[in-house]
């Protein structure tokens, strides 16, 4: 009951009303001699959704302009199967069926092949077979990279990639490998071996990924720029030398020092302590060591127990003649003496032995020489070429001043007796730079010093003769 429907053909089309419950459709053939026997088929009324199919049977390698077979198991109580596809591909056949002919086109790379099985009653959830044209690109290669001594045996393996059927394995040349087209090998390095390459590409019917790669080496890499102390080290005790930590797999390190030094810790480490016991200049050195053995040196040429030779002579390199209050400086070390000499008829009147002084100079151009010392001995000496070009400034008949002094914003440069000379003035620092140039023309001149820094600078007043007077003023 439930069910309408008739026909006197071979086919019939039946309407299933909600009263249906299940029961037999049967035939009979008719001719005028009778009927006969019905043939019946069972048919039971569906009331679930069928079961999500078990698998995609097919290849996942699905390669450029081909076509492949994918099937499905049957399932109960599905009347139809639907099937959703990747781009840049097409059903040939099957649509609605268990098995479907499905075609790749040239643009094709990867996607997912969906299934579910349907009745009246509704979709099963999909299955999904993920396809791809060539296959993914091992994520990884797991393995020894560094201490890969010659000789010796490393296993190396990939996780496995989608869409692969085997892996290509290649490696320095030389080795020889167990495992081959597998994602799980084992290398034997040659000997001798330094650095080299481990690389694997995933394949399938339809070719190779891109390449994975690792670098491995037997020993590690030489070390980087020594750190330390390179002068002034008399007597010095734990001075620290040190290299960045080795990132090429140095389980330690092999310091060498000079014989005026000895190591006071730290050996096998990166970071070493050194005393020095004696005076002279030498080199230390540094090897990364591993089981392999060990790296080329990395070394410190240079490193003394003498001051370092200063660098320069700081100050104006043109006096007057007889000025007085001129200031030389180098940087200064600690626990260095540092002895100046000046040229005949000029004098240090404060500072030496230390790395500033104040100079008084006389009526000859010459060096300023200064020579940095400890309790080991002499750096070479520095010197500076000092030459004179003004007038003595005693030949001057006029009263020059300039006031205030110290001052901040403004000077007053005041001359006397103006008329009978032409003068201009300069203001000059004390390494000898021009910060300011202008004619005098009157006997009072304002001098704007609100853009200078704070320090010691010199005023120069010059006639049509040169320079005629040195003053020394003091910004605040």
């Amino acid at each position: 009951t439930g069910v309408t429907g008739s026909s006197t053909t071979e086919t019939i089309s039946l309407n299933f009303g909600s009263t249906f419950s299940g029961g037999n459709v049967c035939v009979s053939a008719v001719n005028s001699c009778g009927s006969s026997t019905p043939t019946c088929i069972a048919v039971a009324r569906l009331t679930v959704v069928p079961t999500t199919p078990a698998i995609i049977n097919g290849s996942a390698a699905g390669c450029k302009n081909t076509t492949q077979t994918y099937s499905i198991p049957l399932v109960n109580n599905a009347t139809i199967y639907n099937w959703t596809i990747p781009s840049n591909t097409s059903i040939v056949s099957g649509v609605g069926t268990n098995s479907i002919q499905l075609s790749f086109n040239n643009s094709w790379v990867s996607g997912n092949l969906l299934v579910n099985a349907g009745n009246c009653v509704g979709n099963s959830s999909n299955r999904t077979l993920a396809l791809r044209s060539l296959p993914a690109t091992p994520a990884s290669i797991t393995g020894d990279r560094f201490a890969v001594c010659a000789g010796s045996m490393h296993p190396y393996s990939a996780p496995a990639a989608a869409g692969a059927t085997s892996y290509l394995w290649t490696f320095p040349a030389g080795s020889s490998i167990s495992g081959q087209g597998s994602n799980n090998v084992q290398i034997t390095f040659p000997s001798p071996f330094a650095t080299g390459n481990v690389t694997v590409v995933s394949q399938n019917n339809c070719g190779s990924s891109s390449a994975r790669s690792v670098a491995v080496r037997s020993i590690p890499a030489t070390p980087g720029t020594i750190s330390g102390p390179l002068n002034n080290n008399c007597a010095v005790l734990n001075a620290v030398y040190s290299v960045a930590v080795s990132t090429t797999g140095a389980t330690g390190y092999n310091w060498v020092v000079p014989a005026f030094a000895t190591i006071a810790g730290g050996q096998n480490t990166n970071s070493l302590q050194v005393n020095f016991t004696g005076t002279g200049s030498g080199t230390i050195s540094v090897t990364a060591n591993n089981v392999c053995g060990s790296s080329v040196s990395r070394t410190l040429s240079g490193v003394t127990t003498l001051p370092a030779r200063p660098a320069s002579i700081s100050g104006t390199s043109a006096v007057c003649l007889n000025q007085t209050g001129i200031p030389f400086s180098v940087v200064s070390q600690a626990g260095v003496n540092y002895n100046w000499t000046v040229p005949s008829g000029a004098s240090v009147v404060s500072g030496q032995t230390t790395a500033n002084i104040t100079a008084n100079w006389g009526s000859v151009a010459g060096n300023v020489a200064v020579v940095a010392s400890n309790a080991c001995g002499n750096a070479q000496s520095r010197t500076k070429a000092i030459t004179i070009n003004c007038r003595v400034a005693e030949n001057v008949q006029h009263e020059v001043s300039l006031y205030p002094n110290p001052a901040t914003d403004l000077v007053t440069l005041e001359i006397g007796n103006l008329s009978d000379h032409q003068y201009q003035y300069e203001v000059i620092d004390m390494i000898g730079k021009k910060l300011m140039s202008k004619v005098v023309s009157t006997e009072k001149n304002e001098i704007n010093t609100g853009s200078f820094a704070r320090g010691v600078y010199m005023v120069l007043l010059k006639d049509e003769n040169g320079i005629v007077k040195t003053l020394k003023i003091v910004i605040q």
